[in-house]
């Protein structure tokens, strides 16, 4: 009997929102066919907030600016209003309950933090214009607040971090592949390198920075042996789809961040062998 009566609950929750839906519909009232989603990220950011922060790290290659100076600052959708909602989660928990990783807390880096928030909040206080700057200190909460703090606690497993890169390196491939059809497009110019992976990235430099960052990550998930075969062969191909568009950015900034990355993975590799290789050079 209760099993009927659940069930009869669930079909008429169906039937109402679609009755809703064409009603909202009928009035080109559009938004509120997003509603379902909304109330499943909800959920998630309440009783699974790492699905969000996934979320995020797949959205972000993805998201678009909006850059509407009548409106307001710019802001990355969804990826921004995302993290906004988890630094509002965050905050709420940490006010009732109190319980977070001391360790971080009390790191360096996490003290180097606070001293950066704490300062821009003194300079907006004293700003000509406080509210471009409160903003911007808000801004900067969303970001570092999810993404540092969750963070931590996110990677504690490094199979996360595996997924997290994955994450995001798939949605980049997508970016990456739309950036060189269009550049092949527009005859592969360095001037048309310059926009090409818009609406996704305001100009090369941006876009060649995001590729710099993931090719050494990528380049280990290749070579490491632990890994599949199918997932070798995956992320050898990301490499190659990776080095390819770094070329293309036309950014040479990039192109020497990851020289002096090899140089540095080099020294770091044969460390023993170039702390005895110095001596020798200096008896000449």
């Amino acid at each position: 009997m209760q099993d009927k009566i659940e069930i009869r609950w669930f079909y008429g929750l169906i039937f109402s929102f679609l009755a809703l839906s064409i009603g909202f519909l009928t009035q080109e009232m559009y938004w509120f066919a997003a509603l379902p989603l909304l109330v499943g990220i909800v959920y998630l950011a309440i009783f699974s907030l790492d699905v969000i922060l996934y979320i995020v790290a797949f959205a972000t290659p993805l998201a678009i600016v909006l850059n509407d100076k009548s409106s307001g600052p710019a802001l990355s959708l969804p990826s921004e209003p995302l993290l906004f909602g988890v630094l509002l989660l965050f905050a709420f928990k940490f006010i009732f309950e109190g319980k977070f990783d001391k360790r971080v807390l009390n790191h360096p880096v996490s003290y180097a933090i606070y001293f950066l928030l704490g300062w821009t909040l003194v300079t907006s206080l004293t700003s000509s214009f406080p509210i471009v700057s409160f903003k911007h200190l808000l801004s900067q909460l969303w970001f570092i607040v999810p993404v540092y703090f969750l963070g931590t606690q996110l990677f504690k497993e490094k199979k996360n971090i595996k997924r997290f890169i994955w994450l995001y390196l798939s949605s980049l491939c997508i970016v990456i592949i739309y950036t060189i059809t269009q550049h092949a497009q527009n005859g592969w110019t360095q001037k048309a390198a310059h926009w090409v992976m818009t609406p996704f990235y305001n100009d090369h430099t941006a876009y060649a920075a995001v590729l710099a960052l993931f090719i050494p990550p990528v380049i280990h998930l290749w070579r490491d042996h632990t890994n599949s075969f199918k997932e070798r062969t995956l992320s050898g191909l990301a490499v190659i789809l990776l080095f390819t568009a770094i070329i293309l950015s036309y950014t040479r900034a990039a192109w020497l961040s990851l020289v002096v990355v090899f140089a540095l993975f080099f020294v770091y590799r044969f460390e023993s062998s170039f702390i005895l290789f110095l001596p020798s050079v200096s008896d000449y």
